[in-house]
């Protein structure tokens, strides 16, 4: 025979309730035993055991309950007697929570701890632009909000979320994993995003944010500005403006559009810009200098060093129209200075004045074997004229060579050259005149 509740219930045989009701008296008045021959429930009255009659879950039968009819959606819950007592059922839209010691419906319940959802949730208390959901701080002032705002148009409105705080402190953060800000929204609407964070698709990021070395880099995509379309890395529609530190007229400082390779070891850069008052082109690299032009015709090069602009490597451009081009003009269409040279003598490398046969100079020029490919005629061995006749460097004194290695010779110095001989030829011819 088993026993429950103190002795407030016994399970056994009628055998065994037999022999326990001969040790009952009025005192087990109420004790109940579960026959398990006949299936049935007894009640000890004080004198005998009664078979229990069908009655209702909260009734008088039950001496630990409170006598209720029963209501359609109540609960039957332990009061604070205690007892077991009707909760009748809560207002449409209440919930059912516990303050700890009690439960109650609430039509404005207060969610404590996790919860977890598998499936959609839908709030809609069904009054247009109301806060939906509302995050409260210890301190009841620091709000936060996130609701639906219905612009009036059909099927449209917007989600806001929105930061209540009076004292104009407050942030929106967006952090990851580990529990860093990634983004943040100030009071004043400001997005500050944290160092080393990106934006971009599955394929990759599109932006990167680089706070440390206070940089925007741009990737794996081209940037069109009023261009839908956008061809190259960046496509721009419209003007280009380019400020110095100090603005259009930087002194100082240089206004400019820089080119120049994504491995900056090789030196080779160009620029275009403005310094002070003054237009700037340029480009330089470790030897040499720069050019302009297509790769395969520059039409102009420069050196880095010394400033000189040269012509492109063929020669052959016009500079101009057809017809009106530099190399279509004579020499007398320029304005050239008298300073020619006197060249019956000169100062040689060491100082002295010695004297220069003119005649013999242009004699002595050879050919070459080679011919110009573009008017078939001879060229001279440059070899074959003296060194101090060339062109040299208005600096340096040093002789300039051409692009090709071909040392420069001026028509200043060839006319020159052809006075002198025509003196040293008159004065032949008077000689022999005089004989």
């Amino acid at each position: 025979m088993e026993h429950y509740h103190a002795k407030r219930l016994y399970i056994g045989t009628t055998a065994e309730r037999t022999t326990l009701g001969g040790t009952f008296g009025t005192e087990s008045i109420g004790v109940r035993f579960w026959d398990t021959d006949t299936g049935e429930e007894y009640v000890w009255s004080g004198a005998a055991w009664i078979a229990s009659p069908a009655h209702n879950l909260l009734s008088a039968t039950h001496t630990d309950t409170v006598v209720n009819a029963p209501t359609r959606g109540s609960l039957v819950y332990g009061d604070a007697t205690p007892d077991w007592d009707e909760l009748v059922l809560g207002a449409d839209g209440a919930a059912l929570i516990s303050d700890g010691t009690d439960m109650a419906w609430d039509l404005t319940p207060t969610w404590k701890g996790v919860h977890t959802h598998e499936a959609n949730i839908v709030l809609d208390d069904g009054v247009s632009d109301s806060p939906m959901i509302q995050f409260i701080g210890g301190s009841n002032d620091d709000v936060a909000q996130i609701y639906l705002d219905d612009d009036g148009a059909a099927g449209r409105s917007d989600l806001i979320v929105q930061l209540c705080d009076d004292a104009g402190e407050s942030k929106l953060y967006l952090k990851n994993l580990s529990g860093n800000p990634v983004w943040t929204v100030d009071s004043d609407g400001n997005v500050v995003m944290a160092d080393g964070t990106t934006i971009g698709q599955a394929a990759g990021p599109l932006l990167t944010f680089d706070d440390t070395n206070n940089y925007l880099e741009i990737t794996g995509c081209k940037v069109g500005i009023d261009e839908a379309t956008p061809g190259e890395k960046l496509s721009v529609t419209g003007h280009v403006i380019v400020e110095g530190l100090d603005g259009f007229n930087a002194m100082g400082e240089i206004a400019a559009l820089k080119f120049g390779h994504a491995n900056q070891s090789d030196a080779v850069l160009g620029m275009v810009g403005v310094y002070g008052t003054g237009f700037v082109i340029c480009a330089w690299q470790a030897a040499g200098g720069g050019y302009l032009g297509v790769d395969s015709m520059n039409v102009t090069t420069f050196e880095q060093n010394t400033g000189n602009v040269y012509p492109g490597s063929n020669k052959t451009q016009d500079l101009g129209l057809s017809g009106t081009a530099w190399d279509d003009c004579w020499a007398d269409d320029f304005q050239n200075e008298p300073d020619y040279y006197f060249l019956d003598e000169r100062r040689d490398e060491r100082g002295k004045i010695v004297p220069v046969d003119d005649l013999a100079i242009i004699c002595g020029i050879q050919p070459s074997g080679e011919f110009d490919g573009r008017t078939g005629l001879p060229l001279v061995d440059d070899s074959s004229i003296p060194e101090w006749v060339f062109t040299r460097d208005k600096h340096t004194g040093e002789t300039l060579y051409d692009p090709d290695g071909k040392p420069w010779l001026s028509l200043k110095m060839t006319t020159s050259l052809t006075w002198g001989a025509i003196r040293q030829l008159v004065e032949r011819l008077e000689k022999l005149e005089a004989i």
